[in-house]
């Protein structure tokens, strides 16, 4: 069962306005394009770091092959760098989709919500939802513009139509979307996940079967029409507030 929070106080730092492209969240630092990608371990980029409010991160040229170049093709707008777990974990971070804010914070703020069930594999949140009375582990990945769900769930639910999306493992691909209630921090939310790709699957198969993990699909960023999302990674810790509230 979710549990309220509420972390100490401490006012925000700083707030940069969200440009969301295809449903991607990217904001600009000193003139560069940056993505906000919970779904990776590490940060990419061309320079060699990349500094926010005193913390800094070293940039790697590419995950697994997909380069910066390579993404900025997939969803058609430039991106000079992709912040990661390695980055993210450093700090409390807020993304809030009805005012279009990502508050960046230097310490601990205080923020009232509902914690979700949270664990970190190598820097990347892996959180519990529920799908028909059973419980689902997710990935939650700000990299992604709407969730993905296994075959084998979304199989259940009524088709609502198709979706373009690119995987890092395979490029563009095209899947079916399903309209799927799932309960998720004390709320019950209709979210339209598209069908796990093959490329995707396969993939999870294995990392699994590694590491003894059930990831069944992603939590992305179709959340944050629903939530206010509170990150504080660095303790394992995610908050979700309804915007009703």
């Amino acid at each position: 069962m979710p549990t309220t929070k509420q972390s100490t106080e401490r006012k925000p730092e700083g707030t940069w306005p969200i440009k969301r492209v295809d449903d991607h969240i990217i904001f600009e630092s000193g003139r560069k394009n940056v993505l906000v990608d919970t779904g990776s371990h590490i940060s990419l980029g061309k320079q060699k770091t990349f500094t926010l409010l005193g913390k800094s991160v070293r940039l790697q040229p590419d995950i697994q092959g997909l380069t910066l170049e390579r993404l900025s093709e997939f969803i058609h707008y430039r991106i000079d760098v992709l912040l990661g777990g390695d980055f993210l974990g450093l700090m409390p971070f807020t993304i809030d989709f009805s005012d279009n804010g990502l508050r960046f914070h230097d310490q601990p703020v205080r923020f009232q919500g509902e914690a979700l069930k949270t664990d970190l594999f190598a820097g990347v949140p892996l959180v519990e939802v529920s799908i028909a009375g059973r419980p689902v582990s997710l990935v939650l990945d700000t990299g992604a513009k709407i969730s993905f769900l296994d075959p084998s769930i979304i199989r259940d639910y009524p088709p609502v139509g198709k979706i373009s999306d690119f995987s890092p493992f395979s490029g563009p691909f095209q899947t079916t979307r399903h309209e799927v209630p799932i309960s998720i921090a004390g709320e019950e939310i209709m979210l339209q996940p598209g069908k796990t790709p093959k490329s995707l699957k396969e993939f999870f198969t294995k990392f699994n079967r590694a590491n003894r993990l059930n990831i069944q699909g992603l939590l992305g960023n179709d959340l944050n029409y629903h939530f206010r999302v509170h990150f504080e990674l660095g303790r394992s810790r995610i908050i979700l507030r309804p915007h009703i509230q």
